[in-house]
This record gives C-alpha cells, structure tokens and sequence, in this order.
C-alpha cells in the first residue's frame, strides 16, 4: 500500500502531467488565432508608436503563447466595445477584472494574473476612506472605461448620494483634484503612478487603499476547446511564475 502522503503527491503529479498534455504543440496550432482585445491602459496594455500591443499583459502573452505553440494578435478597443464584441465571440481572450456582463459568454481563469491596489486620493486633511460605505455622500472622481472591480453599482446607487465627476484621462483626473472640483479621486495604483505621480509631485496628496483588484484571463466559451486551452494557459503561467520569466503579480 502506498503511503497517504506519496499518494497524494502522485495523484498532484498526474493532474499536473494531465492538464500539461490537454493541448500538445500540434494541436495548438491547428487552433483558430487567439483574437486578445484590450483597452488603452498603460502600462498594463496599450499600442506602442509601432501600432504593436505593448505593455505588462502583452509581453506576459508573448511568452505563454509560444510555449504553448499558438497564434495570437491583438486590438485596442474601448471598454464598452470590449464587452460586446467578447460577448459576440468577435473577440475570444482578454485579462480582466471579472464582470457580470461576461458570465454567460466567457469562462474565467481559476487563479488570478494580475493584481493592483484601488486608491482613494486627496489632498489636504479630508478623512481617508478605508472602505466603500465610506463614500456614502461624498464627492469623486473616477476614470471612463473603468469597471472599478464592481464598484460601479455602489456609486450609481442614488442610496448613496455620491456625486460622481468622470475624468477622460489620468491627468485630467488629479487635475480636477487639484482644483478642487471633487474631494476624492479613485484610482489604480499602478496606472496612477506610470501616467502622472512618478512624472510630479502633487502637495498635500493623500491616499488610502479601498480594495485589492484582481485580474484573471478571460476566453470566449465559442472558442474550441476553451476549456483546455484555459488550463493549458493556466498551467504555463504557474511555470513562468516558478521560474521568474516575466514579471507579474499574484496575491
């Protein structure tokens, strides 16, 4: 008999070996082109001065697809458009925060890719908001094509008398902080810092973090064997965080 301890590492190793065949070289190739839609959102995604997809996702996609032997091209498209044409099957992979809108025409990746911090910015001694019922009744700014990880519906409620001032661009956005047209900006962390607060300093900023974001791969339930792909997807991205190839976060 063997020990309940070796047994069980074998059993892992069978699934492990199990989900690394799912989808060989050569029937990876014999798949359709992977058609990965992304909004601008430096410097996760965004199109390069080449008219290339460039940035963190691309870059990580880079390397999973030719482990895994596919074809894949990308296009920028605006969020609202994303949605649609995920939903029409036009589009087949993204990564994205997960959205009601996709649950019925897409599948979602077990563990996350990507993570990033949602802040809350001000300026001057205004109370820091530690978390979402904390903005009940206030003033804000937020970004168009932002989905805020759910957080829409909450600032949409009339219940809570939040008045929301959209911003088009990150600099607009902590403009119109400065300028007193809102009390509090929200914000990722990582695209805050690469558009407007690693290039200037602004006095009195203040921040607090409401939420940890998660981003996770997203394909098309009408692209073949989705399932597989998935998992095969998933399996070389646990191999590229073992061995360190891109960098990437994960919590």
């Amino acid at each position: 008999m063997i020990a309940g301890g070796l047994a069980a590492r074998i059993t892992a190793l069978a699934m492990v070996l199990a989900v690394s065949a799912a989808i060989r070289p050569v029937e990876a190739q014999m798949l359709p082109m992977i058609e990965y839609g992304y909004p601008e959102q430096p410097p996760r995604a965004y199109t390069n001065a080449n008219g290339e997809p460039d940035g963190h996702y691309p870059r990580l996609l880079n390397v999973l697809f030719s482990k895994v032997g596919m074809s894949w091209r990308g296009s920028s498209l605006p969020a609202p458009r994303l949605m649609h044409s995920l939903q029409s099957g036009e589009t087949n992979f993204s990564i994205l925060v997960p959205n009601p809108l996709l649950d019925q025409c897409c599948i979602y990746s077990r563990r996350n890719v990507w993570y990033d911090e949602l802040r809350v910015y001000s300026i001057g001694d205004k109370p820091l908001i530690r978390t979402k019922e904390d903005l009940a009744g206030k003033s804000i700014i937020t970004l168009s094509g932002f989905s805020y990880g759910g957080l829409a519906t909450i600032l949409a409620d009339p219940k809570n008398a939040i008045t929301n001032n959209v911003a088009h661009t990150h600099e607009a956005a902590f403009a119109m902080l400065e300028a007193g047209r809102a009390d509090y900006l929200l914000n990722y962390a990582e695209v805050a810092d690469a558009h407007v607060l690693s290039r200037r300093s602004i006095p009195e900023l203040r921040q607090s973090v409401l939420d940890t974001v998660r981003m996770y791969f997203v394909i098309s339930r009408s692209y073949p064997d989705a399932q597989k792909v998935l998992d095969r997807l998933e399996a070389v991205h646990g191999e590229i965080r073992a061995n360190d190839i891109a960098r990437q976060f994960t919590k």
